[in-house]
């Protein structure tokens, strides 16, 4: 017994120890199921270069607020600058050749008379303008008519030669003369002034002008405001709110320097 010592237990130990075979079937019905855990593994891009998302966001932040506050109002400018003015066509002369015609009676009374040579065919194309002004000036008053305030309308002279008008507007110099008539009339190429005191000068001017087309005026003036809350709008409503509280801003300097500048010019009268 004692020669067989190595096939007692310890033998059976050493077979213990070692795996033992599995026999795997060529074909089975059995499939194996289950989920692979993904690796967390967490990677910082600062350190190799890659500049980081706050880092990143805060200069898209501050580029977007420049193009609002800034951007926006030169570009506009650059359009208001580069539509085309509107035509405006205008004309004006002044006069103080005059002599003195004699007498005149208008509606019972004896009026001094004088001339004031003009344009020719003044008679006409004195209101053929979309705005026209007549101003006659005297020693005694000041008279002025314009397409606004245009004369009134009529008397006429013992001889019904002409039609007298007037003036809208009669400034005397002194009380003297104050209410004391005045009439104007137009033949030709000169100017007729009727009226009580006698004058040692005469002086006329007129103005005309035509209004150009007023549509690209009103486009410009309607296209800042119109682009301004459009920007806003979408600087809200695409998350780039940088870009809106630029045009805020720049609206909100703007109101302020132009309130400034109107306290300004208040002070000074």
């Amino acid at each position: 017994m004692e020669d067989e010592w190595w096939k007692g237990t310890g033998q059976t130990d050493l077979n213990e120890s070692v795996p033992k075979s599995v026999k795997i079937p060529t074909s089975t019905k059995n499939t194996l199921e289950g989920g692979v855990n993904p690796i967390s593994q967490t990677f910082s891009t600062d350190v190799w270069g890659d500049v980081g998302r706050d880092q990143s966001s805060g200069l898209a932040n501050i580029g977007w607020f420049l193009v609002g506050i800034i951007g926006m109002p030169v570009v506009l400018f650059s359009i208001s600058l580069a539509l085309p003015s509107p035509d405006y066509n205008w004309s004006s002369f002044d006069s103080d050749t005059y002599e003195d015609i004699g007498e005149i009676r208008i509606d019972g009374e004896v009026l001094n008379l004088y001339s004031l040579n003009t344009q020719p065919a003044f008679e006409y194309a004195h209101d053929d303008y979309d705005y026209w002004q007549v101003n006659v000036d005297s020693p005694n008053w000041y008279g002025e008519m314009s397409s606004d305030e245009p004369s009134y309308c009529c008397l006429f002279d013992e001889n019904e030669e002409y039609t007298w008008f007037e003036p809208a507007f009669v400034y005397f110099f002194s009380d003297e003369f104050e209410g004391t008539t005045v009439l104007w009339s137009f033949d030709q190429d000169r100017m007729l002034i009727a009226t009580e005191a006698e004058v040692d000068y005469l002086f006329l001017s007129h103005y005309g002008e035509d209004y150009g087309s007023e549509i690209l005026p009103i486009l410009t003036c309607l296209m800042w405001p119109l682009v301004a809350v459009g920007g806003i709008v979408w600087g809200f409503m695409t998350k780039r709110r940088a870009f809106a509280y630029g045009i805020i801003s720049f609206v909100g300097i703007a109101i302020a320097g132009a309130f400034l500048l109107f306290m300004l010019f208040a002070s000074m009268f």
